[in-house]
């Protein structure tokens, strides 16, 4: 038997290419899983008679397409197993960041063509949406990143297995429970050879 890592720690590279693969999962997701949504619920608006929805009433869709976004984002995390600190934090960034949109459109900041259809607004939406969740993953850059440190230790699997972490691989701990850079459930991994 091995002993297992109590240094959690990665290399500011290391943490950096972590971050930077989180936040491009959160952005595809969040916006792909949006648009299958926003996909539903348009199409629904259109056969209930409201085909011109985002032209009727441009701050509901505004705040419907936010709300669909964070949906897409707030299952796939909870899928992953993120704590619900986190997963509270992600899904407020995009409900804060729709209503800010909804203040930008009252100020007159809109360019007209975002509200020709909710695709365009969806579009127009993502990258500022994007943005802000950026925003709050790096404040929490140990989370999505890795703590950073020169002395990253190097493990060896263990016979019997060993749980570890899905965001941080270097975690690796000998029974089951929660990482502690992240909270996230372990996962048992299997030894080499098995």
């Amino acid at each position: 038997m091995s002993a297992l890592s109590t240094t959690y720690t990665v290399s500011l590279p290391t943490a950096i290419r972590r971050f930077a693969v989180h936040f491009l999962e959160m952005c595809i997701v969040m916006c792909a899983g949006g648009a299958v949504l926003n996909i539903v619920v348009f199409g629904a608006a259109a056969l209930l008679g409201n085909t011109d929805l985002v032209a009727q009433a441009p701050e509901l869709s505004i705040l419907v397409i936010a709300v669909d976004l964070t949906l897409a984002m707030a299952g796939y995390m909870a899928l992953r197993g993120h704590p619900v600190r986190h997963n509270v934090e992600m899904s407020g960034s995009t409900i804060v960041g729709g209503i800010l949109l909804i203040g930008a459109l009252w100020a007159g900041m809109f360019p007209q063509a975002t509200l020709a259809s909710w695709l365009s607004l969806f579009a127009f939406m993502c990258g500022p949406l994007c943005l802000i969740m950026f925003v709050v993953m790096a404040v929490r850059f140990e989370h999505y990143g890795g703590r950073v440190g020169t002395n990253a230790a190097v493990v060896k699997a263990s016979r019997t297995g060993e749980y570890t972490c899905s965001m941080h691989p270097e975690v690796r701990l000998a029974q089951p429970g929660q990482c502690p850079i992240c909270g996230m459930r372990l996962t048992l991994r299997q030894p080499l050879g098995t």
